[in-house]
């Protein structure tokens, strides 16, 4: 059995650091939410972290509950043998792990979930917003089923009520267009712009662009769904990833090993530091990846992209 109060002395900052966090001067970038500027923040007590975008928070060992998507258990056994050196896992626990993993992943509620896309249908504000201030192509949008809402919804079917209003819900779905979680982006700027429901999955956006893949094509990593819409918009195959620590191990072995042959990988970082981090992660990754840097004055491509509409 984990030893609790040996994990709960291990400095947070060094389990953030273990999980492949970048810690400086005692904040991170959120892993939680599409966080471009460092808002979660570790306590001085080096035992508790706080986003202060989105919320979340709570000790070492939930840092690594919802990073990892465990269970408590796993999460201490995690932190015993990757944080102090031991390791009391048992071989009963091991063939648990994979059970234990799908009642951590049912916290998404996908059936309803998908109800709640089913049928896209955009508000005047949501029109407003992607149509006239981004400038974005309205075939994009009803290819990636994105939808909104004027009045606040639950995640689960029986929740309360989750989503703010008004916002736009993403689909985030597999490679094969499974529903994983689906993501709110606030229109009202009150509240965090960017959440997920608690136990989704991290990784990439719009993957089922992979299987439109053909010999030879270019794919563009952009940063959060918006700029891949833009993208696309300016009719590229693209994806997104949100940053540097949303990237899985998984995601890394699709793109390495998943796409057809000649594929090539071409990036526009954002004009700022997250953008040069989630660069610089992804070259270690690719080192054939192409970089296509933003004019002085422009953040990122969706501004570029209006700027040349």
């Amino acid at each position: 059995m984990y030893d609790l109060e040996k994990i709960k002395d291990v400095a947070i900052e060094d389990v953030a650091v273990k999980l492949g966090m970048r810690v400086v001067r005692h904040m991170a970038l959120c892993p939680f939410h599409a966080d471009k500027v460092a808002s979660l923040h570790f306590s001085k007590d080096k035992k508790h972290w706080k986003c202060f975008a989105c919320s979340k928070g709570g000790d070492q060992i939930s840092l690594v509950m919802d990073y990892l998507g465990m269970t408590f258990t796993r999460a201490c056994e995690w932190i015993e043998k990757e944080m102090t050196g031991t390791d009391s896992l048992q071989q009963q626990r091991l063939d648990t792990k994979s059970s234990e993993g799908q009642k951590r992943e049912a916290v998404v509620d996908r059936d309803y979930l998908e109800w709640v896309v089913e049928k896209p249908r955009l508000t005047e504000e949501a029109r407003h917003f992607l149509f006239e201030e981004r400038r974005l192509d309205p075939k994009v949008i009803a290819q990636l089923g994105i939808t909104a809402t004027d009045k606040p919804l639950p995640c689960t079917r029986w929740g309360r009520n989750f989503y703010d209003a008004p916002s736009l819900l993403i689909p985030y779905r597999d490679i094969d267009g499974q529903l994983l979680t689906v993501q709110e982006r606030a229109l009202g700027g009150v509240g965090p712009r960017f959440r997920f429901p608690p136990g989704s999955p991290s990784g990439i956006y719009n993957k089922p662009m992979l299987r439109q893949l053909q010999e030879g094509d270019e794919l563009w990593i952009t940063e959060g769904p918006s700029d891949c819409w833009a993208m696309m918009s300016a009719g590229r195959k693209a994806v997104a990833l949100p940053s540097a620590t949303l990237l899985t191990m998984g995601d890394v072995k699709l793109l390495k090993e998943g796409l057809p042959r000649g594929v090539t990988l071409h990036m526009t970082p954002d004009n700022d530091r997250a953008g040069k981090e989630l660069l610089q992660t992804l070259k270690g990754f690719f080192p054939t990846l192409t970089a296509h840097l933003l004019p002085d004055g422009v953040k990122d491509f969706g501004e570029l992209w209006r700027r040349r509409k």
